[in-house]
């Protein structure tokens, strides 16, 4: 597919950026949330727009672009997004996991504005993935912050890179321990994180939480979902800021499975990842 000039061009928008190609669906999600927006707001009006039958496909979407760029420049930068924000059920004998309860316990309130989607997937090698690509072919979000539980880890850990291969140290809860497999079998080695993974981590200094820029995932359930999502977010050229953050376990856990390990409170993970989706929220579409 063609992608849109970049030349001669600088752009400031919240939401469209110029140099990227966006589907009809796409397009038509966006305006449908800017006029929902306006209408909310007291600010509805009527836009016209006419497009050419000469004209190719990609030059009509060029115009409808043009259109809600020039809409868009009037909203507010954080207005309605979709965000999906997933964790993972326990496993491996626990009762918990910390990004389950990070799911159950988000503050919902703070981001009244958004549409948030919040799931703990099942670890399962394949309906984990199955959920992930139709909540990203249904929703075309934003924003997409993946949690999951690192249990030898001290520290939150803002994942880096997704790789394209599964060696499960264990099984997953249906019993299938993938060894020395793709994700997907003709996709690229890996791909990076499009959360502001720096700005993520140096928020979380900031704010005194214990922190890290990790540069493996792992090759487990984490790391599937992490380059899946990725994966698909590129078969359909979307743009959103997607990414995976690894928790440490919860004190209980340590306790439960008597182990000498460290351990975070379910108050700082959540803080954590409060933080994290708020920069993610003022980054969009920067990245």
């Amino acid at each position: 597919m063609e992608n849109e000039s970049t030349h001669g061009s600088s752009d400031s928008t919240p939401y469209l950026k110029r140099g990227t190609y966006w589907t009809y669906d796409q397009v038509f999600v966006k305006s449908a949330k800017i006029m929902n927006h306006l209408n909310k707001s007291g600010q509805a009006g009527v836009f016209g727009v006419q497009l050419h039958a000469k004209n190719t496909p990609t030059a009509n979407l060029k115009v409808l672009k043009i259109m809600l760029h020039s809409i868009q420049i009037f909203l507010p930068k954080d207005v309605n997004m979709n965000i999906i924000l997933t964790g993972f059920e326990p496993f491996n004998g626990s009762t918990t996991n910390p990004s389950a309860e990070v799911i159950k316990n988000f503050p919902v309130d703070s981001f009244s504005g958004h549409n948030l989607i919040l799931e703990i997937l099942p670890v399962d090698r394949e309906k984990a993935v199955a959920w992930l690509r139709k909540s990203i072919q249904e929703t075309h979000p934003e924003i997409i912050i993946l949690l999951g539980e690192a249990t030898n880890r001290p520290v939150v850990s803002i994942e880096k890179v997704a790789i394209n291969w599964m060696d499960f140290r264990i099984a997953d809860n249906s019993g299938i321990q993938v060894r020395d497999q793709a994700v997907v079998g003709d996709g690229p080695a890996a791909f990076f994180s499009t959360l502001p993974v720096n700005l993520i981590y140096s928020q979380l200094k900031t704010a005194q939480i214990p922190a890290e820029i990790s540069l493996s995932a792992g090759a487990y359930l984490c790391n599937q979902v992490f380059y899946s999502s990725l994966y698909y977010l590129s078969l359909a050229e979307n743009k959103s800021l997607c990414g995976f953050i690894h928790l440490p376990s919860l004190p209980e856990q340590v306790v439960e499975k008597n182990l000498n390990a460290p351990s975070m409170s379910l108050d700082t993970s959540l803080k954590a990842i409060t933080i994290a989706l708020q920069t993610c929220i003022q980054k969009y579409p920067e990245q």
